[in-house]
């Protein structure tokens, strides 16, 4: 079964959103990454759902996130990042439920 990540972003400005989503097209989803999903929910938060294959790559995707969050451009932007993660129980795409 897979298993997410899903991550409450709040930064420290409304263009922190913006200058993050930029980098994050311009560097592309983590490996093993079969769903990235990101939503704006306030001003300057947002939340993003990740699914991957395995807890294997789920732990992965924490490292380098961690990694990348600890870089002094990142802290410069985001004020609080709160993870977790979980079982995917249910997954629909395109409005079709995906058996695992």
């Amino acid at each position: 079964m897979s298993v997410a990540n899903i991550v409450m972003c709040e930064f420290k400005d409304a263009s922190g959103i913006k200058e993050f989503c930029d980098w994050y097209k311009e560097h592309g989803s983590f490996p093993d990454n079969t769903i990235s999903l990101w939503v704006q929910t306030g001003e300057k938060t947002a939340i993003s759902i990740n699914v991957y294959p395995t807890e294997e790559a789920r732990a992965n995707a924490d490292k380098i996130r961690d990694e990348n969050t600890a870089t002094k451009g990142f802290r410069e932007t985001l004020h609080d990042i709160v993870p977790i993660s979980g079982t995917v129980m249910v997954t629909y795409l395109n409005g079709k439920l995906v058996e695992e």
